[in-house]
């Protein structure tokens, strides 16, 4: 209960923090895919739009009764963190990155979360830079309750991926760990794209991040997507 809470509390910090117009305007170099692939869920559930307004809505309401009350939007000194698994789906050695790369990410999107990064911000200036009170962590248990270190492996055929088949193991991927107690990130070969999705497109079995294995982790310091901001993005 406690980790679905959490899991409840992240969505609605992400969803306050980062609106779908906000998304779209950091697009940079083409590498992100996340809001065609809204586009996407949008015309296979032609609803989802008016859902989705209509959570904005209520959130935006919420906001203003807070306010009306004389409620700040303050941050308190309780720290979110959420529990992570890494599905890591590969066809070649070099896919099969090392566990040290996703440690190396882990850390480098805990520092981006606590505002400390040192990377671009593109058009925003630095000085909306804050730390949000987010932590990530790898999950130290699998949902059977064994222990795990967060990152699960597999070999498979296929070369490249699209779509959401990478988070199904029916489909040579690997199925996803609950959402409502873990964070999945599936990382695999596609077709240079990276992207997450919304909250409000629902917290399901296909709910989280996709990354090519080529920005995942530390890899080129002197560029913002090998410098594991890439996964910081998508997961806003």
């Amino acid at each position: 209960m406690k980790s679905s809470l959490v899991l409840a509390a992240m969505a609605f910090v992400l969803c306050f923090l980062f609106t779908p117009s906000t998304a779209s305007s950091q697009n940079a170099g083409g590498w992100c895919w996340t809001m065609e692939y809204l586009e996407h869920l949008k015309k296979l559930d032609p609803s989802l739009d008016a859902k989705m307004r209509e959570q904005e809505n209520v959130l935006q309401e919420s906001l203003r009764d807070a306010a009306a009350r004389g409620h700040s939007m303050a941050k308190t000194a309780q720290t979110i963190v959420i529990p992570v698994v890494v599905h890591v789906v590969y066809n070649t050695a070099a896919q099969n990155i090392p566990d040290q790369r996703v440690f190396d990410q882990i850390a480098i999107t805990n520092r981006d979360y606590a505002g400390l990064n040192p990377h671009s911000m593109w058009s925003f200036p630095h000085s909306l830079k804050a730390n949000t009170d987010v932590q990530f962590c790898l999950a130290q248990k699998k949902p059977d309750g064994s222990a795990t270190n967060g990152i699960e492996r597999r070999y498979t055929a296929k070369t490249m991926f699209t779509g959401d088949s990478v988070k199904y193991t029916s489909l040579e991927g690997l199925d996803a760990w609950d959402p409502t107690l873990y964070m999945n990130i599936w990382v695999c070969n596609t077709t240079g794209l990276c992207w997450g999705k919304f909250p409000g497109t629902g917290v399901n079995e296909t709910y989280g991040v996709v990354m090519h294995h080529g920005y995942f982790g530390l890899i080129d310091t002197t560029l913002n997507m090998g410098s594991g901001g890439v996964n910081t993005h998508e997961l806003g």
